[in-house]
């Protein structure tokens, strides 16, 4: 957990950015800027807390499945346990056209996000073809970080404490970049990235990277 509740953060940011006017540069603002850095922390960097997987056990003849993990931020991979290979990933237009063909059915080979809950942000996934049989498929997904909040109480980062600063250098950056000042934007994402790089440094452990993050066999389909 970090050391700086989400209010000292903000209090921090906004007298970087020299103290602007509430109604140029609002609390919420801040907010907002320190939980898009936190963000792109923990969907860039391994922390073996948001690296997940599940697996799904597909059933003949069903093509979409929910998901039970639920804050998924992206998935990062799908792989066949059973057969051993990796999954591709497509899109709905190509689903679409491939499932008018003929043979759609099968070992699934390609994958795709199929919808969103409205609540939980818990993902469906839609194979191609459509199982014909029992498969296993071990998804790897990232998971959403828990948001700073000031209301009703404020919270503290669900980071360690080494990455207090660099959230807050991260929000000023982005602060300079709303207050149209192109050249401070640019030396605090400076900041930032030095910072970034010596926290994920001091915090980073290779034993404790899941597999779970990797691509551990090739495609089916090329």
């Amino acid at each position: 957990m970090g050391q700086l509740n989400a209010q000292t953060m903000i209090d921090r940011v906004k007298s970087a950015l020299g103290n602007p006017d509430a109604l140029l540069v609002s609390n919420d603002f801040i907010l907002q800027w320190l939980n898009q850095t936190l963000m792109r922390i923990t969907a860039t960097k391994d922390f073996t807390e948001f690296c997940k997987n599940e697996t799904i056990t597909t059933t003949a003849s069903i093509a979409e499945y929910t998901m039970s993990g639920t804050d998924v931020l992206y998935i990062e991979n799908v792989t066949n346990t059973t057969t051993k290979f990796d999954l591709k990933k497509c899109d709905g237009t190509d689903y679409d056209l491939w499932i008018s063909s003929v043979g759609t059915t099968g070992i699934p080979t390609h994958y795709f996000v199929s919808d969103v809950t409205t609540t939980g942000d818990i993902k469906k996934l839609t194979f191609f073809p459509t199982p014909s049989s029992a498969v296993d498929l071990r998804v790897g997904y990232r998971k959403k970080a828990t948001q700073l909040v000031v209301d009703p109480t404020s919270n503290y980062s669900c980071l360690s404490s080494l990455w207090d600063h660099v959230l807050i250098y991260g929000a000023i950056a982005e602060g300079w970049m709303h207050l149209t000042e192109p050249d401070k934007a640019a030396a605090f994402a400076a900041m930032y990235s030095g910072a970034e790089r010596e926290a994920w440094r001091a915090e980073y452990h290779p034993s404790e990277v899941p597999a779970s993050g990797g691509r551990a066999f090739k495609a089916g389909v090329g």
